[in-house]
C-alpha cells in the first residue's frame, strides 16, 4: 500500500507515469489523492480493475474529470471521499467530475462538498456519480450532485443500498437529483433539496424539501420534518407524518396510499379526487388535514 498523488505534469492521462508524484501509476491497495491541482483527467479512465484502498478528491482539486462520453471508473475497498478541504490552495469554483464507482465497490462513498458550480452552458452539476453496488452506501453532506443524471446508455442499471443527504444540524443545503434508473433501498434526508425519479423502498425525511416522482411503489415513507411533494405514480404502502408537511397538490394524476398515520404537528394536503386512501387515516387530533379539488 502506498500514497499516490496526481500531478498531471505531462497530460490528462491517468495511465501515464509522468502524471503521478514519484512516477508510479496507482495499483491495488494504494491510496489516491487529487489535491492542490487543476489538471483535467480525461484519458486512461477505465481503472475499474484496480482495487484501490481509497480515493480522495479534495476540494482544492480544480480540474475536470471524464469526458462527454466517458466517466472515470474506480473501485475502492475502504473509502471514496469528495470535497474535503485538506489542501493549501484555493478551492474549486466550477468544474464537472464524472465518476463511475462500479459494481464491485464495497466502500462507503462520502461527498463532503462540491464546487459551487458545474458547467454553466449545459447545466450539469459539479459532481456526477454512476453507482451500481447494492451494498454500497452514499452520504452527501453538502454540494450539488447528480446521481445518474447524465446516463451514457439509456436504461442502464444503477443501484445503492442507503443514500443519506444533508446534516442533522441542518447547517448544510445540498441539492441532489436522483435519476430514474437508480434503485436504492433507503433514502434518508436531513436537509437540502432532493428530487428523486428513481426507485426506492423506504424514505425518511427530517428536514429540507423532497420531491418523489418515482413510477414505482414505495413500502414506507416517514416524514418527521420538512416538506415532501408526493408526485409519484406508484402506491405508498405506509405513510407516517410526524411533524412534517406532505403535499400531493402539485399534480393531478391518480395516486394511491394504503395506510396513513398523521401525528401531532403534521400537515397533509391532497385532492381526494386523485389520491385514493385504500385503508385508513389514523393519528393525533392536532393535525392539519386539507382535502380540496385541484
Amino acid at each position: 500500500m502506498a500514497t499516490r498523488i496526481w500531478t498531471g505534469a505531462v497530460s490528462g492521462d491517468w495511465g501515464n507515469v509522468g502524471n503521478w508524484h514519484g512516477g508510479v501509476i496507482p495499483v491495488a491497495t494504494d491510496d489516491v489523492y487529487l489535491i492542490d491541482n487543476d489538471q483535467d483527467i480525461n484519458a486512461g479512465l477505465d481503472q475499474s480493475g484496480v482495487a484501490l484502498d481509497s480515493f480522495t478528491c479534495d476540494l482544492t482539486y480544480k480540474g475536470n474529470i471524464g469526458t462527454n462520453s466517458a466517466y472515470l471508473q474506480l473501485d475502492a475497498t475502504v473509502s471514496m471521499d469528495f470535497g474535503q478541504q485538506q489542501g493549501e490552495g484555493p478551492i474549486a469554483t466550477a468544474q464537472v467530475l464524472r465518476i463511475d464507482t462500479g459494481s464491485t465497490n464495497l466502500s462507503p462513498i462520502r461527498v463532503h462538498n462540491t464546487a459551487a458550480a458545474g458547467d454553466t452552458t449545459t447545466g450539469l452539476p459539479p459532481l456526477l456519480l454512476l453507482c451500481n453496488s447494492a451494498t454500497a452506501d452514499l452520504t452527501i453532506t453538502n454540494g450539488t450532485v447528480g446521481l445518474g443524471t447524465e446516463r451514457r446508455v439509456a436504461g442502464s442499471t444503477m443501484q445503492l443500498d442507503t443514500v443519506t443527504i444533508g446534516s442533522r444540524a441542518s447547517t448544510s443545503s445540498p441539492t441532489i437529483v436522483i435519476d430514474v434508473d437508480l434503485t436504492l433501498d433507503d433514502l434518508i434526508v436531513y436537509s437540502g433539496t432532493v428530487t428523486c425519479y428513481g426507485s426506492l423502498t423506504n424514505v425518511t425525511e427530517y428536514g429540507g424539501t423532497v420531491t418523489l416522482d418515482t413510477a414505482d411503489a414505495i413500502t414506507s415513507a416517514t416524514i418527521n420534518g420538512g416538506t415532501v411533494y408526493l408526485d409519484q405514480h406508484g402506491t405508498i404502502s405506509t405513510l407516517i407524518v410526524d411533524g412534517g408537511t406532505v403535499d400531493w397538490s402539485r399534480t393531478s394524476h391518480a395516486r394511491t396510499v394504503t395506510n396513513i398515520d398523521l401525528r401531532k404537528g403534521s400537515t397533509m394536503k391532497l385532492d381526494p379526487n386523485v389520491v385514493t386512501i385504500t385503508s385508513n387515516v389514523s393519528g393525533h387530533t392536532r393535525t392539519t388535514y386539507t382535502c380540496s379539488a385541484l
